[in-house]
């Protein structure tokens, strides 16, 4: 199977950057060993994100909500986002957001702000590192941990960094035994995003999307194919 693999910078729709850096490295990997036959079959969509801020720039965090299951209301505080869109011919697309603790949230959206299925459940799994050049770093995970993040180093003086890490069994967002095939793979469409900052200086983050006054992720038609 060809190699899929892409790194997108996002870019600021909405609010002050504050002097953020935020990127994203998106990559289609397979768990275990896989044969030719299997090998459409055990392989998840892997979205890693990194942002950089100014070390006096505080972290939104809600250590309230659920580290065990997905928590509703996530997006109140800091998350990055992945929207996955599997197939351009069917209108739903799913949802998947981690904090930098380690909670996460999925959906499954079938009509924007309409119908959305807050009960879907994939096996996502995920993880998150706060790392600053005085502190060192912390790390959060969900039950089913991925493999271990890459690449924590501490930022440079005056920067702190968080880097997180979204795993998606594809599997579970097709039929039930499908094999996909690197057509079906090559479709996989959608966007990634980032909410950042406290209520009062918040900043939102996207690829694909344009400058906005109103800051809205749920616009399928800017979706694009990740892996062009």
């Amino acid at each position: 199977m060809k190699k899929f693999e892409k790194a997108y910078s996002l870019t600021c729709i909405h609010g002050d950057p504050g002097g953020r850096e935020v990127s994203v490295c998106l990559s289609l990997e397979s768990l275990g060993e896989a044969s030719s036959e299997s090998a459409g079959k055990n392989l998840c969509l892997v979205a890693r994100f990194e942002v950089i801020q100014p070390s006096d720039l505080e972290y939104h965090l809600l250590p309230k909500l659920s580290k065990t299951d997905s928590a509703k209301g996530l997006w109140e505080g800091d998350v990055v986002e992945i929207f996955i869109k599997p197939r351009e011919n069917d209108a739903r697309y799913y949802e998947f957001e981690v904090s930098p603790l380690g909670q996460y949230l999925e959906v499954e959206i079938l009509e924007p702000r309409i119908e959305v299925n807050f009960d879907f459940r994939s096996q996502v799994s995920v993880q998150s590192a706060l790392i600053s050049s005085e502190s060192g770093c912390q790390i959060g995970t969900s039950d089913q941990t991925p493999k271990p993040l890459s690449g924590v180093i501490k930022p440079e003086i005056g920067k702190k960094t968080w880097k997180s890490q979204i795993s998606v069994p594809l599997w579970n967002l097709y039929a039930e035994g499908v094999a996909l095939t690197e057509t079906d793979l090559a479709q996989l469409s959608g966007g990634c995003f980032a909410c950042l900052g406290k209520p009062e200086n918040r900043s939102f983050w996207g690829v694909f999307l344009p400058k906005q006054n109103q800051p809205d992720f749920h616009l399928p038609q800017f979706f694009r194919r990740f892996f062009l």
